[in-house]
């Protein structure tokens, strides 16, 4: 990712029997020249608050990794959590993950982006892979809260751009949006 001064990348580590290789849910941020604790503080407090609690016990948030711009020179950081889900019923396959969208008011391709959220319950996903309704809705609901407690923190989400795309500034997100289908990611599943 092209991550520019003034903006950072957010990487949600997570590991255990629902992310046997390791699991990263990626995000940037508009930092408003905070220091890395601080954006890291926030970040890891309104995953484990809101995120998290909808996951089964199987997925352990590690912490977040913090990477400021420019890619070359800006610092970057760890910082620990070891928070795990809630629910104690099995996870969906490691290569089965909650699909949220980055919502833009870009239009088009570049205006997209998604990110996959693993260890969600079995349970509440059908055969055909829809997420049971009201989980829909109440992760729909977590997201928003986390989203605005961002911005509550002058913490900005953002799309950030892969090297090589025709446009390489971030572009500041409008929202986040479950998908009720889940998807799949083959490079989870090995390694």
């Amino acid at each position: 990712m092209i991550i520019p001064a003034g903006y950072a990348q957010l990487n949600f580590v997570h590991s255990g029997t629902a992310a046997p290789t390791g699991a990263e849910v990626t995000i940037g941020v508009d930092h408003v020249n905070q220091d890395l604790d601080v954006i890291a503080a926030a970040a890891l407090a309104l995953w484990e608050t809101n995120i998290i609690g909808n996951l089964t016990s199987q997925i352990r948030l590690d912490g977040v990794l913090v990477k400021k711009g420019p890619n070359d020179t800006g610092p970057s950081g760890f910082f620990p959590s070891g928070e795990e889900g809630s629910y104690g019923e099995s996870a969906t396959p490691p290569n089965v993950s909650l699909l949220v969208h980055k919502v833009t008011d870009m239009g088009g391709r570049q205006g997209r982006g998604r990110m996959f959220i693993p260890g969600f319950r079995e349970d509440r996903v059908s055969g055909e892979g829809i997420v049971q309704e009201s989980d829909v809705t109440s992760i729909n609901a977590a997201l928003t809260t986390f989203f605005d407690g961002m911005e509550t923190a002058d913490l900005r989400l953002a799309l950030l751009r892969s090297e090589g795309s025709p446009i390489t500034a971030p572009e500041l997100l409008t929202g986040l949006q479950l998908d009720p289908r889940v998807a799949t990611q083959r490079r989870r599943l090995r390694r």
